[in-house]
């Protein structure tokens, strides 16, 4: 998609409660040059006289406007890289957008796994990537040796480069495999309503319980083995896949999207289409997050090394939020159609999906507020594909080689 396109497509997107929602984004960015005054009297310098309404950008003149004041209300987006800034600047300013870096490389580095309608795939730190075959889901194993995948009738274990190590074969389909860390002895998965383990070298599938959701299984980091999923009935279960022992049951109010242990083992998030909840590793409710009206959580994820959670709400406008505890939660990004937050390993930077721009965005800097974007992401993974494309969905991103 152009720039131009995109332009087009944004302007005829009609906003509820235009006026209101070009208020509100004035008085954000009004709040943020008040706040720039306030830390310049602080530092000893005079603060500049106020600004009229007009003075910083001019009054908000069309619904585009608003859409793009609050897409880069905090972000600071690097240069010739981002539609984002192109965006901004086109519907603003007025220059024709030019293009965009295309790349499979996250800024950053590191390897990610990507799963399109021709299957799975591996992109380097080169920017090259590799089909792997036509799986339907998929996952890294600890350090990013080998990837789990799954099709319809099979478990596969391989290398990054395609080499299949086993195949485990069943009698339905097997979906949502999790790799435990750090040993990699252990490969989760959902099959219909079971939940199932086999070792990491393909040996002894077993079935762990019974009454599963269809949501991804997370393994507690450290050599105990232990396996958090959910039960129907929005049971959050523990469970020690050697002993048979069960540390903690938590029933979530609503239906549970999606569960993550954080990378010390302490803390596990649950969240729901209302609330991201931060659970102790005894099950014990520590915080949460809880959404606007009008709004849900379509994804969130806990950040490496630290105790926020990104959070992706949809609902009208998507927003991405980073959220923590006892601290007020803070909007990064601002558009339509945003998706599927991804951190990477060390949690220096944070990968955003959005599909509408065709884009993967990149949020980086000690505070998350510039924005790289890598373009033209669905042609990259449908080769020889002459129609309409599907935007593919990244699920892991690992170390770099």
């Amino acid at each position: 998609m152009t720039g131009e396109e995109l332009k087009a497509r944004l302007e005829q997107v009609p906003l509820p409660d235009e006026a209101v929602a070009e208020e509100r984004a004035w008085e954000l960015v009004c709040s943020a040059y008040r706040s720039e005054l306030e830390a310049g009297a602080a530092e000893g310098g005079r603060p500049r006289k106020k600004a009229g309404r007009r003075s910083l950008i001019g009054r908000p003149a069309s619904k585009a406007w608003a859409l793009a004041a609050v897409l880069a209300i905090g972000v600071v987006v690097s240069p010739a890289r981002a539609l984002v800034t192109d965006l901004v600047k086109d519907v603003v300013q007025g220059p024709k957008v030019e293009s965009t870096t295309v790349s499979t490389s996250p800024p950053g580095g590191g390897r990610l796994l990507v799963q399109s309608r021709a299957g799975t795939w591996v992109t380097d730190d080169d920017g090259s990537r590799r089909h792997l075959g036509d799986f339907e889901d998929s996952t890294w194993s600890p350090q990013g040796r080998f990837i789990a995948a799954t099709d319809e009738r099979q478990l596969v274990a391989m290398a990054p480069d395609g080499e299949v190590r086993w195949a485990l074969t069943r009698p339905s389909r097997p979906s949502l495999p999790s790799w435990n860390s750090p040993d990699g002895f252990r490969i989760a998965y959902i099959e219909g309503r079971q939940l199932r383990v086999v070792a990491g070298d393909g040996t002894g599938d077993t079935l762990l319980a019974s009454g599963a959701a269809a949501v991804r299984p997370s393994w507690r980091p450290g050599p105990a083995h232990e396996l958090a999923f959910v039960r129907a009935g929005d049971r959050v279960e523990a469970l020690s896949v050697d002993s048979g022992r069960r540390p903690f049951s938590w029933v979530a109010r609503g239906q549970v999207r999606g569960i993550e242990w954080s990378d010390d083992g302490s803390r596990l998030l649950a969240w729901t289409r209302q609330s991201a909840v931060v659970l102790d590793s005894g099950g014990h409710a520590l915080w949460h997050h809880s959404t606007s009206p009008g709004s849900e959580i379509e994804s969130a994820r806990l950040r490496p090394g630290s105790s926020q959670i990104a959070i992706v709400e949809g609902g009208g406008q998507a927003r991405v939020i980073l959220a923590a505890p006892r601290r007020p939660a803070r909007v990064l990004l601002a558009a339509q159609s945003l998706a599927n937050p991804i951190w990477s390993a060390d949690g220096s930077e944070l990968m955003v999906a959005w599909p509408e721009a065709d884009q993967w965005l990149f949020l980086r800097g000690t505070s998350l507020n510039r924005v790289d974007a890598l373009s033209d992401v669905s042609k990259q993974f449908s080769p020889g594909s002459s129609g309409a494309t599907s935007f593919p969905r990244t699920t892991g991103w690992c170390c770099s080689r």
